[in-house]
């Protein structure tokens, strides 16, 4: 089985996520705005409960497709780093081995704090 990966393909499908979960968290604020327009109504109280149910969910996908869109990110970076080695070691170029590249993907660091600014600010 052959894979192929195309980086370019892979930033617009990350950028396409991130716009996805701003709608998706948008249609959370939404939910948000609807429960407090039905504080109000006593006899609605299944309604409320299931709305917010369902805005716990929306807030969980939101931070799903963000960690899935930071994840791509990374994954896209690793792999054009990896290409240029490979690239570097075939033509010969010195000076590449002075580090050895890390090629564990984590959910930590840089991108998790790009999670945590996207999702609360």
């Amino acid at each position: 089985m052959k894979i192929v990966f195309q980086p370019d393909k892979a930033g617009k499908i990350s950028a396409d996520l991130l716009e996805v979960s701003k709608t998706l968290r948008s249609v959370g604020y939404e939910i948000g705005d609807v429960l407090r327009e039905l504080r109000s109504v006593s006899e609605l109280d299944v309604c409320r409960r299931t709305l917010r149910n369902q805005e716990a969910a929306v807030t969980q996908e939101t931070a799903r497709l963000v960690s899935l869109s930071a994840a791509l990110d990374e994954i896209t970076e690793l792999y054009g780093r990896a290409e240029q080695r490979n690239t570097d070691r075939l033509e010969g170029t010195s000076g590449l081995y002075r580090s050895p590249a890390r090629g564990t993907l984590s959910s930590g660091g840089v991108f998790r704090a790009q999670i945590a600014q996207f999702l609360y600010r």
